[in-house]
């Protein structure tokens, strides 16, 4: 009997071992993969980029220039040095005969004030002899003051005459001056400070008087036509309609900008 017992018990375990055998997946536990043949090693991975190094603490706080690296304030009239003097064109000036003038020289003026090729041009010769008066003279840089002469031979008065008058005189007439742009502080250098600009305020003719900045109809078409010719001449003019610094006069003058830009201000009425 004990050992029909022990036989039963037995078959009983070797079902319940077979049930649980089949409850498990074929492939269950999974096999490692396989490494193809003669693959010896794993592949090592590349080793971590270097990182930046951490970000100070003060990184986000302003930089705060010292007298030391900024140096010390630039006055405003030594912001430029002035041009070298072109010596060719004083002697070419003065060879041609077209002006009375004389060699100046400014022994007092310094930083962009001094030039050394000044000349104080008194007087334009025409063709036909006849002088045309700077009232006072004005002194300029040669090469500037032989644009002047050009100015007033070719241009200027041709144009009285076509009216039937003559040119005798300009008027009104402001050349080298050791200052800012309209005498504002802290402005740029003026053109005027360099001996390469020009005021001008009337035509003096055998007619009279002619205020190139007053409204005048029995004059504007000369006043347009001296627009047009010193637009033409010179890179910056300023006049009437420009700004409240030019309302009483015409100023030229030979800047040079990028690009070749010019600029042209004056209404005539």
């Amino acid at each position: 009997m004990t050992d029909a017992r022990q036989l039963v018990a037995s078959a009983l375990l070797t079902l319940a071992l077979c049930s649980v055998a089949r409850a498990q997946p074929t492939d269950w536990p999974p096999d490692p993969p396989r490494r193809p043949a003669g693959f010896a090693s794993q592949t090592k991975l590349p080793a971590a980029p270097p990182q930046p190094p951490p970000r100070p603490a003060d990184l986000d706080k302003p930089a705060v220039a010292t007298p030391e690296v900024l140096g010390p304030p630039v006055p405003p009239l030594a912001q430029a040095p002035p041009p070298p003097p072109d010596e060719s064109a004083c002697v070419a000036l003065f060879d041609s005969g077209h002006v009375r003038a004389e060699r100046s020289s400014k022994p007092g003026e310094k930083n962009a004030c001094a030039i050394a090729d000044g000349v104080t041009l008194r007087a334009v010769k025409l063709t036909d002899g006849k002088e045309v008066s700077l009232a006072g003279g004005v002194t300029v840089r040669c090469a500037f003051a032989a644009s002047i002469a050009q100015w007033v031979r070719e241009d200027v008065a041709p144009r009285v005459e076509t009216d039937g008058h003559a040119l005798q005189g300009l008027s009104g007439i402001g050349g080298l001056e050791c200052r800012t742009r309209n005498h504002q502080p802290n402005a740029k250098i003026s053109e005027h400070a360099r001996g390469a600009a020009l005021d001008v305020r009337a035509l003096q003719t055998s007619a009279g008087l002619i205020d190139l900045t007053k409204a005048d109809a029995g004059t504007k078409a000369l006043r347009e036509d001296m627009r047009t010719s010193v637009c033409a001449r010179f890179t910056t003019v300023l006049g009437p309609g420009s700004d409240p610094f030019h309302s009483d006069h015409i100023h030229v003058d030979m800047a040079e900008r990028r690009g070749g830009y010019r600029m042209c201000q004056w209404n005539v009425e």
